[in-house]
């Protein structure tokens, strides 16, 4: 476990996500595993979020993705994992946002930096 102001994980890429998370705004106040749930502040307001589903990490996908149903009755997809798998995936919605990713993970790799990039996307109940 690493731990940092608090915070502990199984490794630090999900630590930097967590405390990039309460640096934006999201912070993670802690996991109920009898209820599969996490409880969030969003702006000093606690949010429940319950998970649906997880498809775990693996080699050939480069990418792990979480379900979880919001406080809204909305389902949430979150996906964190290499960007050369998950900025294809990105809608062209939003070029400008993938194109300056792509240009700060570039630099960051070409420092012999990892790099890591999370998206999201909401789903109606019949799409998930």
């Amino acid at each position: 476990m690493v731990g940092v102001e608090g915070y502990s994980a199984a490794s630090p890429d999900e630590l930097a996500l967590v405390n990039a998370a309460r640096y934006l705004g999201y912070e993670f106040m802690g996991r109920n595993a009898l209820k599969n749930s996490i409880e969030v502040l969003v702006e000093g307001k606690p949010r429940i979020y319950h998970l649906q589903l997880t498809l775990e990490f693996t080699s050939a996908r480069k990418r792990m993705t979480s379900v979880f149903l919001t406080p809204d009755g909305q389902y949430l997809v979150c996906i964190k994992g290499a960007d050369s798998t998950v900025l294809p995936l990105c809608s062209s919605d939003h070029d400008d946002l993938k194109q300056q990713t792509i240009f700060h993970a570039d630099a960051y790799a070409r420092e012999g930096l990892r790099t890591l990039v999370f998206a999201q996307k909401f789903l109606s109940e019949d799409d998930f």
